[in-house]
């Protein structure tokens, strides 16, 4: 089975960013984008991805939400957490929620593809 990761944000640019840096790293992967909660909850159930990566700040319902919703709809899916919020509260329930890792976004350069080489079980590509 090919391993996927649906990307979950609503900025275009950062999401194109996002897919465009991870098909170089993850060439293997399968990548997925959803917008907003109600496609991210769609396609974690239709698809099965293997990692969600998911903004806290999507359009119409919050992140972490929406990542209580996949979980309890995909409970194999793993969720990472990449947002601009570095409080601890946030992080705090992110994981409460289901999340397997909590990045924010000033610190994806370094820690975003180890964590998700690690979860995909994937050594990156590049």
């Amino acid at each position: 089975m090919q391993e996927s990761i649906l990307i979950v944000e609503d900025h275009p640019i950062v999401r194109a960013l996002l897919r465009a840096w991870l098909a170089m790293i993850f060439p293997q992967c399968l990548l997925l984008e959803a917008t907003n909660r109600r496609e991210a909850i769609e396609q974690a159930v239709d698809v099965s991805p293997q990692l969600v990566l998911m903004d806290l700040d999507v359009s119409f319902l919050n992140g972490i939400e929406a990542a209580q919703q996949i979980k309890a709809l995909a409970p194999e899916t793993a969720i990472v957490v990449l947002t601009i919020h570095e409080e601890d509260p946030y992080h705090a329930d992110a994981l409460a929620a289901g999340a397997s890792a909590y990045i924010p976004k000033c610190k994806m350069h370094t820690d975003l593809i180890p964590i998700l080489s690690g979860l995909l079980n994937v050594p990156p590509g590049v």
